[in-house]
Parts: structure tokens; sequence; C-alpha cells
């Protein structure tokens, strides 16, 4: 199942959108689409139980690069390092003379 860069935890998701102040209906909107999702996998005719999906982002949903760009904590370990973070994509930019090693 693809996710963003480790798995978001909808709880931990839920908290950084609270600190969002956003209008309640808009974050209880967000929490009602990542709740009440299950998978179930058919191989052949064989149908698996269906079990709750409680982590990761919906891959293509209108909201996932916003979702996806809140969950990253990521963060450069020295100034002159640069963090790009789209979706579920990051890229790290370290310049040639930097006070770190990768």
């Amino acid at each position: 199942m693809p996710m963003c860069a480790a798995s978001v935890y909808h709880g931990v998701l839920a908290q950084k959108l609270a600190g969002l102040r956003l209008q309640e209906q808009i974050y209880m909107r967000i929490l009602s689409f990542l709740s009440d999702r299950s998978q179930q996998v058919k191989w052949c005719d064989q149908l698996s139980i269906r079990r709750p999906i409680n982590l990761g982002i919906i891959q293509g949903s209108g909201i996932e690069p916003m979702l996806c760009y809140l969950s990253a904590d990521l963060k450069a370990c020295s100034p002159v390092n640069l963090i790009l973070k789209y979706a579920d994509d990051t890229s790290l930019f370290v310049p040639q003379c930097s006070d770190i090693s990768i």
C-alpha cells in the first residue's frame, strides 16, 4: 500500500491538524476521510477477511500532498542543508562544503 515517507498514524496526524486551529467542520471532515477504512484482498476465488486501515494516506487523493507534508517531521541537521518536501517526495540538498557529513 503506497504511503508517505513513513507510516502516518492517524492519531498523530489528528493532533497536528488540531494544532493548526482549522475550522471544526474542516477538521472533522479530514478525520472522517481518514477513518472507517478497510482493506480486503482477493486471490483467485478466495477473499481475505476485511482488515481496518488505521495508518497511511490514500495516494492520489486531493488532500494527500497537504497531509503528507504536515506529517513529515524531517528537518535539516545544518542550516546550509536544504530539504524540499512535496506530498510523498522528499529531497535533501547538501552542498559540497557543509558543517556535517551525510
